[in-house]
């Protein structure tokens, strides 16, 4: 897909409240990229207000994954945009701040932290709006599975995206074995493959 930033900055400044803003695309250094849009502002915006502004106008793959709200855009001495300057999304975005209400919450939140890499999300945040993506659904997947014994279909991270969603599920669930894939001792492969060959020799003689 090709992403053009320079459209979700036209969009973003259609917002009544937005002065300036750029939209920048994170390169992590593996799979696991990103688009991150700063905006200046007087008054503080919801996430989920812009994100739902630019949905009317932009496909899918083009809505920034995070938003952050600066005082101003960093420019280099050369009155150019300074992309450095721009602080790191995943620090600075702001979560709803719901926090846990049980256990199982607790534990959940706990994962979403190390899978999408900040310090703290709301219990009632949509994992696709901060981060989530294709990818690390699977990992999210996979340590749900580890962490409570449930199997999680793909499906249902798309239909209850958020914490509290999930722990509900997880709570009318029955739990699965779960159990690492063991490998198998190398020389009592070798032995049982010498063994069988020597079996065939014998019977060939």
């Amino acid at each position: 897909m090709r992403v053009e930033l320079s459209e979700i900055e036209v969009e973003l400044l259609k917002y009544p409240q937005i002065e300036r803003c750029v939209a920048d695309y994170r390169d992590s250094g593996g799979i696991d990229n990103y688009i991150a849009a700063y905006f200046v502002t007087k008054n503080a915006i919801a996430t989920s207000d812009l994100r739902q502004f630019l949905e009317c106008n932009l496909p899918d793959y083009m809505i920034p994954a995070y938003f952050v709200q600066i005082p101003e855009i960093p420019l280099t001495s050369n009155g150019k945009l300074d992309y450095r300057a721009l602080p790191d999304p995943k620090k600075n975005i702001i979560y709803s701040r719901k926090l846990p209400a049980n256990e199982t919450e607790r534990k959940l939140a706990d994962i979403w932290c190390e899978i999408l890499g900040v310090e703290q999300v709301g219990t009632d945040e949509n994992f696709l709006h901060i981060g989530g993506n294709s990818l690390n659904i699977m990992s999210l997947v996979t340590k749900i599975f580890r962490t409570f014994e449930v199997e999680l279909p793909l499906g249902i991270v798309f239909a209850k995206p958020t914490i509290e969603m999930i722990a509900e599920y997880i709570s009318g669930s029955e739990k699965s074995v779960y159990s690492d894939i063991q490998p198998v001792a190398k020389k009592r492969a070798l032995s049982t493959i010498s063994s069988a060959k020597a079996d065939v020799c014998v019977g060939n003689n």
